[in-house]
C-alpha cells in the first residue's frame, strides 16, 4: 500500500534587522528545552520544585506540548551533570 501521512509543518517566524520577516522551518528539540530549562533554573535560583508545580506543567504544556518536563531529580541530575562542564 501506498500511504502517504499528511503532518503540518511546523514554522517559526523572525524579524530580520532589515525589518524584514524570514520564514523557517522548526524542530523542536527535547535536550536542547531541558538544557535551557535547567540553565534558567541555575541562572534565577529557582527551587527545583517548580517543575512539580501543577500551574508551571499547564503552562510549558500550552507553548510546547511535545516537551516533557520530568521530574526534580530529573532537573536534579541535569543541573549537576550541566554545572560539571
Amino acid at each position: 500500500m501506498n500511504e502517504k501521512t499528511m503532518a503540518q509543518a511546523t514554522l517559526r517566524f523572525n524579524n530580520t534587522d532589515a525589518g524584514t520577516v524570514s520564514v523557517e522551518n522548526y524542530t523542536f528539540d527535547q535536550e536542547t528545552a531541558i538544557k535551557e530549562l535547567s540553565a534558567m533554573i541555575i541562572l534565577h535560583e529557582y527551587p527545583l520544585s517548580m517543575v512539580d508545580h501543577v500551574g508551571f506543567r499547564r503552562f510549558v504544556g500550552a507553548l510546547q506540548p511535545l516537551f516533557k518536563i520530568g521530574t526534580r531529580n530529573t532537573i536534579r541530575y541535569k543541573n549537576y551533570t550541566t554545572a560539571l562542564f
